[in-house]
């Protein structure tokens, strides 16, 4: 009699082994994802086999993704991340978004993922330090250069420009000169 150690099925979708969790990918019946983050092949293909581990690739924005087909061919780019939780990760609250706990947006293993709001994970990204605030000319509402801010504080400082003049100068409010004056705005200059 043959003994199959450490393997027991959980249902005609998933297979658990002691170390690694797979669950078939639904709507690509060819392939399977992991909670450890990781995509194989469950069927013979081209150039392919069976259990082949798809290595995928890695957008510009760090995420890791693959190239899969379903059923009737087509291709579809598909997200590490966002497949785990699909998979492995209860979404009672129907949160749209899927963070890295560690920050780590190549670390898919379940877990270090779990669903959010968009506005949380944008906050996450800040505390870890994956984005920054734009300053400056980078910000998207920017109307000043750094050379106009040195003109407004030196105006103000030297001349005693009123704020109204200035602000009429460079087509902004009152409350922008005041804020550039003192430090509250345009503080890294």
């Amino acid at each position: 009699m043959l003994k199959i150690e450490n393997i027991c099925l959980m249902s005609t979708y998933s297979i658990k082994t002691n170390m690694e969790n797979w669950k078939k990918i639904q709507g690509f019946e060819n392939y399977s994802i992991s909670d450890m983050g990781r995509v194989r092949r469950d069927t013979p293909g081209g150039n392919t086999f069976v259990g082949k581990i798809l290595t995928g690739g890695v957008q510009k924005d760090g995420y890791r993704f693959v190239v899969i087909r379903n059923s009737e061919k087509k291709a579809h780019n598909l997200y590490f991340h966002k497949l785990v939780a699909q998979h492995f990760i209860p979404n009672n609250l129907g949160l749209p978004e899927v963070d890295h706990v560690n920050g780590d947006k190549k670390d898919n293993r379940k877990i270090n993922l779990e669903w959010v709001t968009s506005s949380e994970n944008s906050k996450r990204a800040f505390v870890k330090g994956l984005r920054t605030a734009k300053k400056g000319t980078s910000h998207v509402m920017s109307k000043l250069t750094e050379q106009d801010v040195i003109f407004i504080r030196n105006q103000r400082e030297l001349h005693k420009t009123p704020y109204k003049i200035l602000a009429e100068k460079f087509q902004v409010t009152s409350v922008l000169i005041g804020n550039i004056v003192n430090r509250k705005t345009w503080a890294h200059i």
